[in-house]
């Protein structure tokens, strides 16, 4: 197994300052900002339930991007309005977390490596840093694929590994996803249904060169999912969803 290259200082941002940058543009469509219009960093701070620090990294980010700009004692601008942004979504560039995080996948689905592993049998045989391993199993656990254990080691979740049971999971969701959109509690949210079209816009405005990531497009399209049984304001549709959601992921990034 090659070594892994570490992210460099200079790489252009980090996934969560995209993840927050894009929290932002949500902002920006949901109050129907126009150019010119201020964006204010402690607003933005407490809406969004972090610290100024890395609200003014995502607003560097949109700069960069040539969104927003930023002027002496004024903070923010936009430089363009909510419709000229009702598409954009930035994508964050991969990482070495990322490489671990499918090969991880990709070697659990082959058979090789373990239900039950170490850091100390991942660290030898994926020749990554610490760092980087911790917070891939970090990001894995909270999405249900793997659980730390009370003593030593991670354990990975039951998933939908075959064909087979991935065949079985769309014939589940065909029964459970229409059935929530009859119930008389269902009521659709605009504002929630404005922001998923324009993720699915972004996703056919983008190029082979500029090709979301298969983690990308599976979070966009569990999102859109999930969305749609929540509008049933029931909480069990939701919970059977996310459930689904959780048990796809591994075959799903495989592409399968």
């Amino acid at each position: 197994m090659r070594a892994r290259r570490e992210e460099t200082n200079g790489q252009r941002g980090s996934r969560s300052q995209y993840a927050l940058a894009n929290q932002i543009l949500d902002i920006v469509r949901d109050r129907r900002l126009e150019e010119g219009d201020r964006l204010a960093e402690v607003a933005l701070a407490t809406q969004l339930g972090v610290s100024r620090t890395p609200v003014r990294a995502a607003l560097s980010l949109l700069a960069q991007e040539e969104i927003v700009r930023a002027r002496p004692n004024q903070g923010y601008v936009l430089l363009k309005g909510w419709t000229a942004l009702k598409s954009t979504i930035l994508a964050a560039p991969s990482s070495s977390d990322d490489e671990l995080y499918l090969d991880l996948i990709r070697e659990r689905l082959q058979g090789d490596i373990p239900n039950t592993v170490t850091q100390t049998m991942l660290l030898d045989r994926f020749k990554t840093s610490r760092a980087v391993l911790l917070r891939t199993l970090s990001r894995m656990a909270e999405e249900g694929i793997v659980t730390k254990n009370k003593g030593r080691g991670w354990t990975f979740q039951p998933a939908i590994d075959t064909s087979v049971a991935m065949r079985n999971s769309y014939d589940f969701r065909i029964m459970v996803e229409p059935a929530a959109l009859m119930l008389e509690t269902f009521e659709i949210d605009m504002v929630a249904l404005d922001r998923a079209r324009a993720r699915h816009l972004w996703l056919l405005e983008q190029g082979e060169m500029l090709a979301p990531s298969s983690l990308e497009l599976f979070a966009i399209d569990a999102q859109f999912h999930e969305m749609m049984a929540g509008f049933s304001n029931n909480s069990f549709f939701v919970q059977a969803i996310q459930h689904q959601n959780r048990m796809r992921r591994l075959l799903e990034y495989q592409g399968v």
